[in-house]
């Protein structure tokens, strides 16, 4: 038996657009045979007790006592919309029709691990056991939406005394070795809402990271990377980049966690502030990049491993190259003509690193970001073939022959760059 709270919530008045498909859980729940009982579970409603709607939540999730499975499908029987179904995990997520975010339906069950970092094993289980396989007690409280008594508290982990006192805390020491990925998520919380490891979590962190690569890397570079994207999506990532780095786990991973490498990280979540895009890819580039300054070339190329990123290893020693030049050439006051030589054959991503790296270039990267390649050119290929010009190399090499005259001022029009060319107006 779960053993629910001394304190059980009455039903929320903070539903807003929710209110609908809670009722029509709750209609379904009623009527399905395989539904011995219903609950909203882990965030939303460690979020409720820090004061949060529940209509703010993002990701819903909801554990039915008997096969959640059957219950999606009477969902999508009764209401419409569109389940997915992945039943070697007895889970399945539902939309509705009417096109609104899909929830996650799961069959409450227990969970053991062949070897560190492999996907779970599972088995049909009651709600205490799936709430003891999650990764922090604040994630392991439920509230009950069918049967009745309706919205009781069910935290026989003690989630709310640690959420209330201000503490994370894992379930058991293995926890981390089970799943890596609750390294990032524990970051992640004790961050965005300033909680403090106890010492038991924090000695498994520690333990793990110890241990090193091998152990942090066991869950795959898939699932790495997808941590590492819910990183860069929270409201302060690079408060998360450092107590990472306070705590050696970039280190372990072949990330630098020397003070330049961490500015420059620092510099590149700052560019999202300043309109440009910044893809969890753009950072971790960057971050790579920058280790290449302090680290061996082996010891950096650890990090594309770990992430399985080994492919990207020929492009981004390209653009460190690249970098390397540009930061060089604009190292003194540069014109107009100069800026498009060193930039333009850089994407946006790369550009963001040159400036994260070296920021002293941010003032011609903004320059030839906001006004050179602005500039409309005066004259196209296309233009140049129908002008008498044989396709190939040479036409490339025209049109950046003509670009460099017009932003040095001697092309004005479109006349000026054919006759410069020898071409005729066609």
């Amino acid at each position: 038996m779960t053993r629910p709270s001394e304190r059980s919530l009455a039903p929320p008045s903070d539903l807003g657009s929710l209110a609908q498909l809670i009722d029509r859980l709750q209609i379904v729940a009623a009527d399905c045979p395989e539904c011995r009982s219903l609950y909203i579970v882990g965030g939303p409603v460690r979020d409720r007790l820090l004061g949060l709607p529940l209509a703010a939540a993002k990701d819903l999730d909801f554990v039915v006592e008997g096969d959640a499975l059957a219950f999606g499908r009477a969902l999508e029987q009764r209401w419409g919309g569109q389940l997915r179904c992945h039943s070697a995990f007895l889970t399945c997520s539902w939309q509705g029709a009417d096109g609104s975010a899909a929830i996650d339906l799961v069959t409450a069950r227990s969970e053991s691990y062949r070897h560190p970092g492999a996907l779970p094993e599972v088995a049909p289980s009651d709600l205490a056991a799936d709430l003891k396989r999650r990764d922090f007690t604040i994630n392991a409280m439920a509230e009950r939406l069918w049967p009745e008594p309706l919205w009781e508290r069910i935290d026989p982990q003690g989630g709310e005394a640690d959420l209330r006192a201000g503490l994370l805390r894992i379930h058991h020491a293995g926890s981390f070795r089970d799943d890596p990925t609750r390294v990032f998520r524990l970051a992640r919380f004790v961050v965005r809402l300033s909680l403090q490891p106890v010492d038991a979590t924090l000695a498994a962190l520690a333990d793990i990271v110890a241990t090193g690569f091998e152990a942090l890397t066991t869950v795959g570079g898939d699932r790495l990377r997808a941590e590492w994207g819910r990183v860069c999506s929270e409201p302060d990532p690079f408060a998360v980049v450092r107590w990472l780095s306070e705590n050696k786990v970039p280190q372990a991973l072949g990330f630098s966690g020397d003070s330049p490498a961490l500015e420059a990280v620092g510099r590149m979540f700052a560019l999202r502030g300043q309109g440009r895009t910044v893809a969890p890819s753009d950072v971790l580039m960057c971050w790579w990049l920058a280790g290449r300054m302090s680290l061996s070339a082996q010891e950096s190329d650890v990090a594309l491993e770990a992430f399985g990123l080994q492919e990207h290893r020929g492009s981004w020693l390209m653009q460190h190259q690249a970098i390397g030049r540009a930061q060089q050439d604009l190292a003194a006051q540069v014109t107009d003509d100069v800026l498009e030589q060193c930039l333009a054959a850089l994407d946006e991503p790369t550009r963001g690193a040159l400036v994260a790296l070296h920021p002293q270039t941010a003032g011609a990267v903004k320059r030839y970001e906001s006004v050179v390649s602005a500039i409309a050119p005066l004259v196209d290929g296309a233009l140049l073939l129908a002008a008498g010009m044989v396709e190939g190399p040479a036409v490339g090499q025209a049109l950046t022959k003509v670009r460099i005259a017009q932003l040095r001022g001697q092309l004005r029009s479109t006349d000026d760059a054919l006759d410069f060319l020898g071409l005729s107006t066609p």
